[in-house]
């Protein structure tokens, strides 16, 4: 039989003690009560209540290891211990130790105890409704992470001249970073792109952004009108939305490579000698707070033999500092002074051109090269943003 209210049992060798515990609890809650602590421990696995109030002293077996045997199969269920003892601070200790809700002296206050288990439902309320809410964003967040990754395209791609690879390694569940590239005719195109933010808002833009990628095939991705048509895209969101990136489309044929670069980290490109070069910045990042017309194309040559690197700046800004309180921590141990600035240990650009000049294997190998390498640098943290790379070889 099944009750709407919340089933409290009552275990106690007083007559008097369990009516005064039914008459104060019994208007709002399911109230068992018995003399008996085994069978309050028989009760407590067939009505699974949410309160057990049980006196400590009781023939047989205590109240404290009444708690126990309960516990063992149910530790969701709260308890509270009564004494009549004159002195009670042993078994307050002891009720404290094994974790008990709360404690009650008798003779206890009505009040009190009305208060005490009122408080308590609702608090177990609330964590319920919390715990709900959790597995629904939970749940909304693993849709979304599913739906990004759908976006993204493989981690490869092979052509007769061309070798590409690319990750996406997010700091959180949803990545704010992202990368894309499409074939039209001669003309291969990437775009790598960083908007501000982490989390689902991020997600979000990034999934705009590659909308308005794919939606210049028919200009065949012309780079330009890429970062023209993500401006025209933020002008309809508010004006802290923003992000920066490089579109890019490299023609399969000669070797042209045209690009815009709008306030990203600047991509660098490996001759076949190993020289190592960044290449021009191409205007600001992207917002809605500039006009439309001050990002520029730039052109460049890709030969055989030849590598460009696109990265986010979760590579370069990648940071090895210890937190402040790990930093504090160190210097106890040490018995040193405490610095008065933490000074950062960014992996920086330099670091990253030295990995790539003395590279000669494949996109895959030159990409996993990096990560291990940035990773290596910020050990034990871990990472504080997204890390997205793309590595074309011409061969």
């Amino acid at each position: 039989m099944s009750h709407s209210k919340p089933r409290i049992l009552v275990a106690d060798d007083d007559a008097g003690i369990l009516r005064a515990v039914e008459r104060v609890l019994s208007g709002d809650y399911f109230v068992t009560t018995t003399h008996s602590p085994a069978d309050a421990i028989s009760l407590a696995s067939t009505i699974r209540p949410k309160f057990v109030i049980c006196d400590i002293t009781m023939p047989g077996i205590d109240g404290f290891q009444v708690m126990d045997q309960i516990k063992v199969a149910d530790a969701t269920i709260d308890f509270i211990p009564m004494t009549g003892m004159a002195e009670p601070d042993t078994a307050l200790v002891e009720a404290i130790r094994r974790q008990a809700y709360y404690f009650l002296a008798k003779p206890f206050e009505r009040d009190v105890l009305r208060a005490l288990v009122s408080r308590r439902m609702e608090s177990r309320r609330l964590i319920q409704a919390e715990q709900i809410h959790r597995q629904r964003v939970d749940r909304e967040i693993a849709n979304a992470r599913a739906l990004q990754k759908s976006l993204m395209k493989p981690g490869k791609l092979t052509l007769s001249n061309i070798e590409l690879a690319a990750c996406v390694e997010p700091c959180s569940e949803l990545a704010g970073d992202f990368y894309d590239y499409a074939r039209t005719g001669n003309w291969l195109a990437i775009v790598i792109c960083d908007v501000v933010g982490h989390g689902v808002s991020a997600a979000m833009l990034t999934a705009v952004v590659i909308a308005a990628f794919r939606s210049t095939t028919t200009d065949q991705y012309n780079p330009l009108l890429v970062v023209e048509g993500v401006h025209r895209l933020l002008n309809a969101l508010p004006s802290d939305y923003f992000l920066t990136m490089v579109c890019a489309r490299l023609d399969l044929t000669s070797g042209r490579l045209e690009y815009v670069n709008a306030g990203h980290p600047r991509p660098l490109l490996r001759a076949a000698d190993g020289a190592v070069r960044t290449l021009a910045e191409g205007g600001p990042l992207v917002t809605s707070q500039f006009p439309p017309d001050v990002w520029s194309i730039a052109v460049d040559q890709l030969n055989p033999g030849e590598s460009l690197l696109l990265y986010t700046d979760g590579v370069n800004e990648a940071d090895s500092t210890l937190p402040v309180d790990r930093a504090l921590a160190a210097c106890r141990f040490d018995h040193a002074a405490p610095p008065q600035e933490l000074s950062h240990s960014m992996f920086g650009e330099t670091r990253l051109i030295e990995i790539v000049s003395t590279h000669d294997g494949s996109a895959v190998e030159l990409l996993d090269k990096v990560s291990h390498a940035v990773k290596a640098h910020i050990s034990p943290r871990l990472p504080h943003d997204d890390m997205t790379l793309v590595v074309v070889n011409c061969r």
